[in-house]
């Protein structure tokens, strides 16, 4: 076929022009890009420089392309022509997510890969298309090579990604396309914010004599965040001497601030706060202009009063589960011993209820009863004798009662079913989710230590979203991956259709696989 070659496409209804032509991909992508030109129902597209010798092009019609009816196409239209002998065969397909939502509309760009692109997906790709009302593509016609894949929600269609306004998904490995192997599909995209910004320190302040507040202006990774080796506090001149962090905590939902409790301080010094290897939530490191902070000593004691933020179950919650573990979340850290000793849980009608307590951290506690509960009781929660902090001061709240009631349990259905890894993962922890869809916010979870046959028993009915992932890197957490430095997605895997759950019922055989 000519190098000089225009591209023309007929529809069958008058179109939204300038919609229709957005929703037109030409790969490989030219450098200058293609002229539109309309004719009522026929569509020129014009290059503007001549084609590649020996290439295979695949024009592609998104799912963004309407008609003068305001309809769109249910799913992309392309077709393949070459400027050589041969027609280029490479096939990958695939879904893309958002959230545990299927994601149509979503451009996905295919780079043949080189170790030296690291500006990637900052360039225009070699390949585009656009996923169907289903969240599904196909690469199609792609030349032999090694290909990195990302989906993009590209809102401004530049086909490249704008880190301020547009997510970005990445997936499990590259994929490698040659005369043996030339179709790879399964390989899906997990739409997240791709957060490249470093860290900062924002402020440090001393509360008390022993207690100093750290600030910083994004979530911090918890684990390093309540390290006491991420930070060191300093003073005086050369040699400095270095104040002791006796303990480290953070409080319930508040990621972006610590607490240090520290030997006593000197109101007439000033100190050099400096942390270092902290990274948020997305693995940026601090930033190393501003990871350090100057605050002023002070010989107030802590005098406040101790105080509860909040509890699991909250007061006068309905619809408990029966196996339900009990949380209290303190202001600061309380004295455990008094905690452990003046904890209470007992039925309305006085009868106490034996169980195993520990500490997720200083500032929570959990209650775990020995044996489920009751169904349709009442339950309160008492600590009856004076609790303390670790300075003397006693709770805000005496008594402090909160009370509860658990659910029905012939409400309850359960779902059973397998996970099946067909890949290289087969030792890795799986963490399998059940999302009920009228609440989003109840979510049922379990671990496996290898693939395998899972339970849930006692949830709730309603229609559910399955979903498991392939803990890698054991954070108990799905990573997403990462744009720069690159770094491929965890497996993941959804349930493909809606599970109803039924009251006093076992939904079973469901199976959920990781293909290759």
């Amino acid at each position: 076929m000519s190098l000089e070659t225009k591209i023309e496409i007929f529809f069958s209804e008058s179109m939204m022009q300038k919609k229709t032509q957005e929703a037109v991909f030409v790969s490989p992508l030219p450098k200058t890009p293609f002229e539109f030109k309309w004719h009522k129902k026929r569509l020129e597209v014009i290059p503007q420089e001549p084609l590649l010798k020996d290439k295979t092009y695949v024009v592609s019609l998104g799912t963004d392309a309407t008609d003068s009816h305001g309809n769109s196409l249910i799913s992309p239209f392309s077709f393949a022509f070459s400027t050589g002998d041969l027609i280029d065969s490479g096939f990958v397909s695939g879904c893309v997510y958002s959230g545990k939502k299927v994601a149509p509309g979503i451009t996905v760009s295919a780079y043949l890969f080189a170790q030296n692109e690291p500006e990637l997906p900052y360039v225009l790709p070699d390949y585009v298309t656009q996923t169907d009302e289903k969240g599904r593509y196909e690469l199609k016609n792609l030349s032999f090579g090694t290909y990195r894949l990302f989906a993009i929600d590209d809102i401004n269609k530049d086909f490249l990604l704008d880190l301020e306004s547009e997510q970005a998904g990445i997936t499990t490995s590259d994929v490698e396309l040659n005369y043996q192997f030339f179709r790879k599909e399964n390989m899906d995209f997990f739409l997240s914010k791709q957060d490249t910004t470093k860290p900062s320190l924002v402020e440090c302040e001393a509360l008390n004599k022993n207690l100093i507040r750290v600030t910083f202006d994004q979530p911090i990774d918890l684990q390093k965040l309540v390290n006491p080796k991420s930070y060191l506090i300093t003073s005086g001149e050369k040699p400095k001497s270095t104040l002791e962090i006796k303990l480290v905590y953070s409080l319930h939902n508040q990621d972006q601030n610590s607490f240090l409790i520290t030997d006593d301080l000197d109101s007439k010094t000033e100190y050099e706060l400096k942390v270092t290897d902290l990274t948020d939530q997305s693995g940026n490191e601090i930033n190393p202009e501003k990871n350090k902070c100057f605050f002023s000593g002070t010989d107030s004691p802590d005098t406040a009063k101790l105080k509860i933020l909040a509890t699991s179950p909250e007061d006068k919650e309905k619809i408990v589960s029966l196996d339900k573990k009990l949380k209290i979340f303190f202001e600061k850290p309380p004295e455990k011993t008094s905690v452990e000793k003046a904890f209470l849980l007992k039925e309305k009608d006085g009868i106490e209820i034996k169980g195993q307590y520990f500490w997720v951290n200083p500032v929570t506690f959990v209650f775990e009863p020995e044996s489920i509960l009751s169904g349709e009781t009442e339950y309160e929660i008492e600590l009856k004798d004076e609790v303390k902090d670790l300075f003397g001061n006693s709770l805000d709240t005496i008594p402090f009662e909160v009370s509860f009631a658990t659910l029905n349990p012939d409400t309850l259905g359960s779902l059973s079913g397998e996970v099946m890894l067909l890949s290289e993962n087969q030792d890795k922890e799986i963490f399998v989710t059940l999302s009920k869809i009228e609440s989003p916010e109840l979510d049922y979870q379990k671990l496996l230590e290898a693939p395998g046959e899972f339970l849930f028993d006692s949830i709730l009915p309603g229609k559910y979203i399955l979903s498991a992932f392939v803990d890698l890197d054991q954070d108990q957490k799905f990573d997403f991956g990462k744009l720069y430095p690159f770094s491929p997605s965890e497996p993941k895997a959804i349930y493909p259709d809606t599970i109803s759950v039924r009251s006093r019922w076992e939904t079973e055989g469901i199976v959920i696989e990781f293909k290759r």
